[in-house]
């Protein structure tokens, strides 16, 4: 009894495999996982600072929605680093995050380094 390879790796006449990698369609199918994976956290994280940024310091609701905003960011973070994504922070920079949400995150960033 013979096996024959799945056709996905049999090469043309040329030599080449026309279609592709079978590991090019994985490695595809987990770039658009990583970067819709990037795409709900950052709306959540964006979701969170909005809402916290509604409410005045009086607000009875500040603490919890500080808190949720603490973990988004940390969750925010956390996933850049994992796709290679530095820059923690110009990202802070950027969403002008409140230095509550930054020091409840825990997410340690450098000085920012001025260009010359």
């Amino acid at each position: 009894m013979s096996l024959k390879p799945p056709s996905a790796l049999k090469a043309s006449a040329n030599g080449r495999n026309d279609r592709g990698s079978p590991f090019a369609a994985l490695e595809h199918e987990l770039f658009t996982e990583q970067a819709g994976t990037l795409i709900r956290i950052t709306r959540q994280f964006e979701a969170a600072l909005e809402a916290l940024k509604t409410c005045d310091e009086t607000d009875s609701k500040r603490q919890r929605r500080t808190a949720e905003a603490a973990k988004a960011l940390w969750m925010l973070v956390v996933q850049r680093e994992c796709l290679g994504l530095h820059g923690t922070a110009r990202l802070i920079a950027d969403y002008d995050v409140p230095a509550e949400v930054r020091r409840l995150s825990g997410v340690a960033i450098p000085p920012l380094r001025r260009r010359r």
